[in-house]
């Protein structure tokens, strides 16, 4: 079940130790830590039509080597951040946004145990917006995982970039000095969005902060393109009618490939 932000819940005792690292995707050559039946479950499987070269999809520290986070909860939980795309803007419903493709894909449960989702996406938001609404809706759940949707309002808005890197970076050091670990999502491509001052600029300034800040990254900019050149109707065949928002093909997309990532997350 997805979580909105304005649910409630107790913290369990007991502690996790997991590993995150998103060059699980090759799966093959990080088997997961023998679990009893059941508790096991395969991991989350992008379909055919979603797939996405990793060089293509992932960006960042997606290949950093993996390391050990001790986590004091029973659970793994995960927060959304983000803005309209987060809170399923285009998706013909609530269960076809990629949050929710997102925890179906992972039925609830990685090899390491349960996993809670909460999506804390609001329409309109800027990364400025997100970072005064941190504590509130994303700290406050004690999450393991966050995953931060940005970029796309500070470009239509007209937010300075360096203003934006500042904000961005500020972010996730925030996160990161709470031991959470941090997955960027870049703006998706859209209608005109090539002919956008700076749009190219705010796209590589995210690609920037999380070489930097070695966090991974999810080329959702990039997968799209790919996507549209697979497609026969090309970008718009991924599209809302609106021409901005995904529709309920690019969602689905979005949420696989994030659940074949952290998916593989070991216990």
């Amino acid at each position: 079940m997805v979580a909105g932000s304005c649910c409630t819940d107790q913290m369990t005792n007991g502690r996790l130790t997991f590993t995150l690292g998103l060059a699980l995707i090759s799966w093959a050559t990080c088997p997961t830590a023998p679990v009893s039946a059941e508790n096991s479950r395969p991991p989350a499987v992008t379909s055919l039509e979603c797939r996405v070269p990793d060089l293509v999809a992932w960006g960042g520290a997606w290949d950093h080597t993996l390391r050990k986070v001790p986590i004091e909860q029973s659970e793994v939980r995960i927060v959304f951040l983000g803005s309209s795309s987060t809170a399923g803007a285009g998706a013909s419903n609530p269960q076809q946004s990629f949050v929710a493709q997102f925890d179906h894909a992972l039925g609830g449960r990685t090899a390491s145990g349960r996993v809670q989702v909460f999506n804390a996406g609001i329409n309109g938001d800027t990364t400025a917006d997100m970072l005064r609404r941190l504590r509130t809706d994303v700290l406050s759940r004690r999450p393991a995982v966050v995953i931060w949707q940005t970029g796309v309002n500070d470009v239509l808005r007209g937010v300075p970039v360096d203003r934006f890197r500042r904000e961005l970076t500020s972010g996730i050091a925030e996160l990161k000095s709470r031991a959470i670990e941090v997955v960027l999502i870049d703006p998706q491509d859209f209608i005109g969005a090539a002919k956008l001052p700076n749009f190219a600029v705010y796209v590589s300034a995210i690609e920037t902060a999380a070489r930097q800040t070695r966090v991974t990254l999810l080329q959702r900019y990039r997968v799209m393109q790919y996507l549209s050149q697979q497609r026969a109707g090309g970008l718009a065949s991924l599209l809302d009618p609106d021409g901005l928002h995904m529709n309920d093909y690019s969602h689905k997309c979005i949420g696989e490939l994030l659940a074949a990532g952290i998916g593989r997350i070991l216990g």
